[in-house]
């Protein structure tokens, strides 16, 4: 997919252009923004822009063998690195031994892209080298990587994406131009789930709502029910604020029985505080606003208590009482607040 067909991120993607028509792109980029939000599928495409064998006003053709192998990342002068935990998840790699996939990107690979980086190139147009995950760079692959930076070879393009700055090391990140890429709004997703992924009108348009701007986290929501996971969330949510233990114990026991709904509903009530986060803020409501902080700080704990050892129904009873006092208004503003926008 060449540059001019990214959609959703104008700004970041005439910058990137302006640069190539001119002759004057950088040897080092960060690419920064929520995962979904296009990073990794503009740096592909400037890779296709540096790559290609007959350019179009700066861009990439995306028809030529180059761009065609950049596309299939089967190109020889183009090499990704990604944590062992995302090689997995993209069934593109398989964990070592039995211990869980690490989500730190390895020193030894960022030591490899850096000597295919000082290689000559294959086809003569240049190397590019993506690290996606930068933020999960140790200090010592970072610090493999920052000579690269410093002294790069001739023709060699390094992009790095991450979440946002602040997550890079402060010497990897002075060293690259930062891109932003912007949350996409509702629209933009409803209609990529629909015209690209074939999802439905009403499941798309109840996924992108609910996405905050990222296209990954559309397709996750729709890999389930959205419908339940709503449900459920506004249940859960007007239990707590009653005070209704038992209706709450009988939610966590039926959410608790797998650990991948336990993790999706936890994330649905993620989603709802920063909504209400939002409206509070907006209200200038401090004592609300600290109230919701904390219950989404309960929130962020019971995810990790869930992705670790701990029973999921045991962490979804203990987040329901942790709520409980946090969340005091009336439990029909739960439903007023997220109203049933399925239809």
């Amino acid at each position: 997919m060449p540059l001019r067909d990214i959609i959703g991120q104008p700004r970041a993607v005439e910058r990137l252009l302006v640069a190539l028509r001119r002759h004057r792109l950088a040897h080092g980029y960060l690419f920064a923004g929520a995962e979904g939000t296009g990073r990794e599928r503009a740096a592909l495409a400037l890779a296709q822009a540096v790559l290609c064998e007959r350019q179009i006003d700066g861009d990439a053709c995306g028809e030529c063998g180059a761009c065609r192998r950049v596309a299939a990342q089967t190109h020889p002068d183009l090499q990704l690195v990604l944590s062992e935990a995302e090689l997995v998840r993209r069934g593109i790699g398989k964990p070592e031994g039995s211990a869980r996939p690490s989500i730190e990107i390895r020193v030894e690979a960022v030591r490899e892209l850096c000597r295919r980086l000082h290689l000559r190139t294959y086809e003569g147009a240049g190397r590019v080298g993506i690290v996606v995950g930068a933020h999960r760079l140790r200090v010592e692959a970072a610090n493999a990587l920052l000579k690269t930076l410093e002294e790069p070879a001739a023709d060699t393009l390094l992009i790095l994406i991450a979440p946002n700055p602040r997550a890079v090391l402060d010497t990897l990140r002075s060293r690259c131009q930062i891109v932003r890429f912007v949350p996409l709004v509702a629209s933009v997703i409803a209609e990529l789930l629909m015209t690209q992924h074939g999802v439905e009108r009403v499941a798309a348009r109840a996924a992108a709502e609910r996405a905050e701007g990222s296209l990954a986290r559309a397709l996750e929501l729709c890999q389930g029910d959205v419908g339940e996971r709503i449900a459920a969330g506004r249940d859960y949510w007007a239990a707590a604020a009653a005070g209704h233990a038992g209706m709450l114990l009988d939610l966590a026991a039926e959410l608790g029985r797998d650990r991948e709904r336990a993790l999706a509903h936890v994330d649905e009530l993620a989603r709802m505080i920063r909504g209400e986060l939002r409206r509070a803020a907006q209200d200038g409501h401090r004592i609300r606003i600290d109230a919701l902080a904390r219950a989404h700080g309960a929130i962020v704990e019971a995810d990790a208590a869930i992705r670790g050892n701990t029973q999921p129904q045991l962490a979804l009873e203990a987040l329901a009482f942790r709520l409980q006092p946090l969340l005091t208004w009336e439990p029909a503003a739960a439903t007023a607040a997220f109203p049933d926008d399925r239809s």
